[in-house]
């Protein structure tokens, strides 16, 4: 049990003097989803991506109202036109429905794939100017907002790399 108590306190002095050693070390972090919405650069990569999103939400929009359209005016016919007819017109918009649903698919994959790509290049532009900053102040560490659960507003260097991307990007 001696053994016991005396590795325990070992091992909290050597504990506490590591972090003493580290805590000179130059850390900070950056909200990086804030970078995205608040720079020049990424407003407007986000701007056109929202176009894009809201012309295919149009396009999707016209489709789905065509073939509500083709429906209701098979329901007016179904008690006029022949069975046989009936169940063709049916068997075509039960088609009509599911290519839609499949173009549906492939616009909200193409559009996803879009996004993915431009978020990419934009963290591609502008991981060089965040080294630079890294760099020019002799910043050892930087960690993402996101898993920073308390720190200092001081050590939060997000508007510094927003004002330095507006001014290198144009």
């Amino acid at each position: 049990m001696k053994y016991f108590e005396k590795f325990l306190v070992l091992f909290i002095i050597y504990f506490f003097s590591f972090l003493n050693a580290s805590a000179n070390e130059n850390i900070v972090f950056i909200d990086l989803d804030l970078v995205l919405n608040k720079s020049e650069f990424g407003k407007e990569i986000l701007t056109d991506l929202s176009s894009q999103k809201n012309k295919d939400l149009e396009t999707l929009k016209l489709k789905s109202e065509k073939l509500k359209l083709k429906e209701q005016e098979i329901k007016k016919k179904s008690n006029i036109i022949k069975a046989n007819d009936l169940k063709i017109e049916i068997d075509l918009l039960k088609k009509n429905i599911i290519d839609f649903k499949n173009y549906k698919k492939d616009v909200q994959k193409k559009f996803e794939n879009n996004r993915k790509n431009q978020i990419i290049s934009f963290f591609k532009t502008v991981n060089p100017i965040i080294k630079s900053y890294i760099d020019e102040n002799s910043i050892q560490l930087v960690i993402n907002k996101k898993n920073v659960f308390m720190g200092d507003k001081n050590l939060d260097i997000t508007d510094a790399i927003i004002n330095k991307i507006n001014k290198e990007i144009k």
